[in-house]
């Protein structure tokens, strides 16, 4: 008896998240859903739940266990997929890419055991893989080759067969297009109506010198097998009554269903009452097939942050958290390298600054550690990426402004946050700078700083910290000059041109304490526009930085409006971000305006932003 009851619950383990489209139950289960719904949701419970016309919530499946088997990533799939969901992009990595990287060109998984085969082929083709791909192939002539020949299959490979791993097969083999009426799925279906009981039930091994009573697992599962072959469960007869007669005799007055008679509810009753509802939904695998959908990069935002000083910053598009890598160095000419091994890709170098030891390159998002590389975690729209030099627990900072501009001689305040057990509290003693000034914060994590006129960037560090975001502020009056930028994408995917401008018009600053600049676009209305340009195009524009006063002037640039601006455009090569010139009175300066648009953008029309130069005098 334990023997088997132990097996079943291995079977469970590996299966134990998994399932269904939304198709009422027949008959009264209330009970039976409202226990359920009473306990913490599996893959199992959420596909029973789902089978019983019920919306469960499939947050515990964003995310699976680090260093995961394949059987760890199967009946999540199978589960995501029963709520038609793409378990390619609904967690925090592709699942489906996962799961066939188990894959050794015949067979799946652990080499020495049938389940995760078994339950592979269903999880691939619930998830809309080729069903004559290879590896479903591959996997699909394993499990032919290792039928018993008694037409059953046990859980491990040369094992004795049982009826839970057999009906599984079944539904497998059925999956994949296999008529029933071939020679697997018919001696398949043969050992298990040898394997049936008088009381129309089934044990889970027929064999087994441990009792062959029949239990609430066996009937449900070979009752799914049974409907995926196309045969009623009820013509299943004996002299004691049916499958699905049976089934019904285990079911508890409080909801959940017996192992066996006489046993009570322990931490496997919930499971064992999700088998039975589905297999009294008169449902099988897979519960539902999806569509694969087609992968779309989402705009995010990125910062990168080195031992000594930040390295980049900006937005992007992007499907994967390490896409951000190979854009930032893009973006700020930044180098690096990511090494590719047999766990995966992961960064190990960045702006000549190498992993060593137990420091190297990290990353969150949206605050938090990934449990997945940055190769695997697939972003979702808005995320924010961080990737700092230290070791694994060092903690964010954030710094907050009062205001981002001040008048001459009034001091500037803000406060210091460090994020700690998923929240953000103040911090003490962090230490708030620019190039030229300094100081720290308090008790309550607050600072106050006097700063000369001009427009300075602040940010705060603290030991066992991650330094935080750079913010600016402009103290006084500084000269600035402002230039709207305008571009039209058309929904056309063809590449297209953009204008190219006049020699006429200018964009004029003001004059102030012998500070005064003048930017030339060539236009006559002083503004940059793009023209039309399709996706994967660029257009680059010249535009001419003046000094016209007496003093010798450093000059930044600010960009602001739609977001094709923010991420794409650039200045000298790199993002406008990291635009820094030094201007001598009476001097001028050229720098390449360009504009990219990147292959993965989809948001056509008409596109609106601003340009601002700022200068302050150095001297």
């Amino acid at each position: 008896m334990k023997k088997k009851l132990f097996a079943s619950i291995l079977l469970a383990t590996f299966l134990a998240n998994t399932f269904v489209a939304a198709i009422p139950v027949h008959g009264d289960t209330n009970t039976s859903i409202t226990y359920l719904k009473s306990k913490p949701l599996t893959p199992w419970t959420i596909m029973a739940l789902i089978a019983a016309g019920e919306s469960p919530s499939l947050d515990s499946l964003k995310t699976l266990p680090e260093n995961g088997k394949a059987i760890d990533y199967e009946a999540p799939i199978l589960a995501i997929t029963s709520a038609n969901k793409d378990p390619r992009t609904f967690g925090s990595e592709d699942y489906v890419a996962k799961l066939k990287g188990f894959s050794d060109g015949i067979q799946l998984g652990d080499t020495t055991i049938l389940n995760d085969d078994v339950f592979g082929i269903l999880a691939l083709v619930a998830a809309g893989e080729p069903k004559d791909g290879d590896i479903i192939s591959q996997t699909t002539q394993f499990l032919r080759n290792h039928q018993n020949g008694d037409g059953g299959w046990g859980y491990a490979v040369g094992g004795t067969s049982d009826t839970n791993t057999t009906a599984a097969a079944v539904m497998a083999l059925a999956s994949t297009g296999m008529p029933s009426s071939e020679e697997p799925i018919v001696n398949a279906l043969e050992y298990l109506k040898a394997a049936q009981n008088g009381d129309g039930g089934f044990p889970y091994d027929p064999k087994s010198e441990w009792g062959t009573d029949s239990d609430s697992s066996s009937d449900a599962w070979v009752i799914m097998a049974i409907k995926s072959a196309g045969q009623d469960p009820s013509s299943w007869q004996k002299e004691g009554g049916t499958p699905i007669s049976n089934l019904a005799t285990f079911e508890d007055e409080s909801g959940f269903y017996l192992y066996q008679p006489g046993n009570s509810e322990d931490s496997f009753s919930p499971t064992t009452t999700s088998y039975s509802l589905i297999a009294l939904a008169g449902k099988f695998f897979p519960l539902h097939t999806i569509t694969p959908t087609t992968p779309t990069s989402v705009h995010y935002s990125y910062r990168i942050e080195g031992k000594t000083q930040g390295l980049c910053a900006g937005e992007s598009d992007g499907l994967k958290a390490i896409d951000s890598i190979p854009t930032a160095g893009d973006a700020c000419g930044i180098t690096y390298h990511i090494q590719e091994s047999s766990l995966g890709s992961y960064v190990d170098e960045i702006a000549t600054e190498k992993a060593e030891g137990s420091s190297g390159w990290m990353y969150t998002v949206n605050n938090e550690p990934p449990s997945v590389g940055a190769s695997d975690y697939t972003l979702s729209a808005g995320d924010g990426i961080i990737w700092y030099y230290g070791v694994y627990g060092d903690e964010l900072l954030r710094l907050t402004l009062n205001t981002t501009s001040t008048s001459a001689g009034t001091p500037i305040s803000g406060t210091v946050a460090t994020y700690h057990a998923h929240a953000w509290t103040p911090l003490a003693d962090a230490v708030v700078r620019t190039t030229t000034a300094s100081t720290t914060t308090d008790g309550t994590g607050t600072f106050s700083l006097t700063l000369p006129e001009g427009i300075h960037s602040l940010v705060a560090e603290a030991p066992r910290h991650i330094r935080s975001n750079m913010e600016k502020i402009m103290v006084g009056t500084p000269d600035a000059t402002a230039i709207e930028l305008s571009v039209t994408i058309p929904e056309s995917q063809n590449t297209g041109g953009g204008n190219t401008g006049g020699n006429g018009g200018t964009g004029g600053g003001g004059s102030s304490q012998g500070v005064s600049i003048m930017v030339e676009t060539g236009t006559e209305d002083g503004g940059l526009d793009f023209g039309s340009l399709g996706i994967g195009a660029s257009q680059k524009k010249t535009i001419t930085i003046k000094n016209r006063g007496n003093k010798k002037l450093a000059m930044q640039a600010v960009v602001g409006g739609d977001d094709i601006f923010r991420s794409y455009l650039f200045l000298d090569g790199k993002t406008w971000r990291v635009f820094h010139v030094a201007v001598d009175p009476g001097a001028s300066v050229a720098p390449e305006t360009s504009l990219r648009i990147p292959s993965a953008y989809s948001a056509a029309g008409i596109k609106k932003g601003s340009l601002v130069f700022w200068a302050v005098p150095t001297e």
